[in-house]
């Protein structure tokens, strides 16, 4: 099924059922969504991770979605990145049982600023960057930390919690929309694609 997936509310009229008629329901249709990030998107997130001396993953729910659980854990294992749930799950995104989960991250801003203020790259990988709760002045995002937002989901792009200059690599399925300096097509599944583009820079 393409996304958005239900769930799905149908109102009837109290008495559609005290009638029969036939109906021609037609073929089922199926829309294959699927894209692949580009070459260059590749090659520039690879580098990206590769310059990395701490860097964390914030996974969410397109992970789950697109059964992504291996490509990201390997992904995760192969950058040495600590992996954290978004705040507000919505499934489980990441194996708990994997080496490099340490756990979820808190809606508190304050919190969230005090886990990440360590790591010098952020990737969050098919999850809704930072959904948090009550206001607060803090930024959750430390102003030193690179961070890199795939997402299948457009309108989760580009969003900025502050306008302090940021360093952002953010990436959709639909290269025509995508916001200035984020072109490309990426979906949370690019990990596979850069495990590869790892791969071969390190054993190259």
């Amino acid at each position: 099924m393409t996304r958005p997936t239900g769930p799905v509310f149908i109102s009837l009229p109290g008495d559609i059922l005290n009638e029969c008629a036939d109906l021609d329901m037609g073929q089922s249709v199926r829309i294959d969504a699927r894209v692949r990030p580009s070459d260059e998107a590749i090659a520039e997130l690879a580098d990206m991770l590769l310059a990395a001396r701490r860097p964390v993953i914030i996974a969410g729910r397109e992970i789950a979605a697109d059964d992504a659980f291996a490509a990201a854990g390997e992904l995760a294992a192969m950058l040495g990145a600590a992996v954290y749930q978004e705040p507000i799950p919505y499934a489980t995104s990441f194996p708990t049982a994997h080496a490099q989960y340490v756990g979820m991250l808190t809606r508190n801003q304050q919190q969230v600023r005090g886990v990440l203020e360590t790591y010098d790259l952020i990737l969050c990988l098919g999850a809704d960057r930072l959904r948090l709760s009550v206001y607060s002045p803090v930024e959750p995002l430390p102003p030193q930390s690179r961070v890199v937002h795939l997402s299948e989901r457009s309108w989760e792009l580009g969003q900025e919690l502050s306008h302090r200059p940021c360093h952002r690599r953010q990436c959709q399925g639909d290269p025509g929309s995508a916001p200035a300096g984020a072109r490309g097509q990426c979906r949370c599944r690019v990990s596979r694609e850069s495990i590869g583009a790892l791969r071969d820079d390190r054993e190259g």
